[in-house]
């Protein structure tokens, strides 16, 4: 039960801002909690393409190169 919950607010995250991260990750660790590995994979996967898309990343790598 406690990782159904998770995963429905994990879900909830994503729909008010699907281009986020955040709820991707929440998602993964919602359902590795549940044993749901194959699912957990596809979800840390899209968080990861989520992670490269993101203005903080950019950031950083522009910073990076700079020095």
């Amino acid at each position: 039960m406690l990782w159904e919950n998770a995963l429905l607010n994990a879900q909830k995250v994503t729909e008010l801002n699907p281009s986020s991260h955040v709820g991707y990750q929440l998602t993964h660790a919602a359902l590795h909690g549940a044993q749901h590995y194959d699912a957990a994979i596809e979800a840390f996967k899209i968080m990861l393409s989520k992670l490269d898309d993101s203005p903080e990343v950019r950031m950083q790598d522009n910073s990076s190169m700079q020095h």
